[in-house]
């Protein structure tokens, strides 16, 4: 059968070009990123790089109300790992996370003067990731100072 409409035909063939030039896009767009998202991808965060064969991210979820209960947190290393770095949600414009010693609330209760000093801190602006390195803190308990526009606290974290 014989179409006379060529209108029909040329916004048929201009379809086909968009539809085509789309799925090649996407396509390159995928292939790129699974070529880049195998091994390379290093993240920067605070001058702090990593990759995914050598080092391992523990997420921690800090609930609501962080402040007002008793919070505890535990992780496991992974002795495969070389870098250990913990994870925490951003909670607004500014997030600052400060690691202490076991003694950190016994120093903090009884000299209103001295501060202790933290053994890894970091600040951290809306949108960053709050990645903090653990690699050379030891198996023991800790307390985590943690401060942001819409949540903050201490709570304990032990690493196993």
């Amino acid at each position: 059968m014989y179409i006379s409409n060529c209108k029909f035909l040329e916004n048929n063939t201009i379809m086909k070009q968009l539809v085509f030039a789309s799925i090649v896009i996407l396509s390159i767009t995928g292939l790129s990123y699974s070529i880049v998202g195998k091994d390379d991808i290093k993240t920067e965060s605070s001058h702090l790089k990593h990759t995914r064969n050598t080092s391992s991210i523990y997420f921690i979820d800090l609930p609501n109300g962080l402040d007002t209960i008793d919070f505890k947190a535990t992780i496991h290393l992974d002795k495969t790992k070389n870098v250990h770095l913990i994870k925490l949600p951003n909670g607004g414009t500014g997030t600052t996370v400060s690691i202490y010693d076991h003694s950190y609330l016994n120093q903090s209760k009884s000299s209103t003067t001295l501060k202790p000093t933290p053994l890894a801190n970091g600040s951290f602006d809306l949108g960053s990731e709050v990645l903090l390195d653990i690699t050379s803190l030891k198996k023991d308990r800790y307390y985590v100072h943690y401060s942001s526009c819409n949540l903050g606290g201490v709570f304990s974290l032990t690493i196993n």
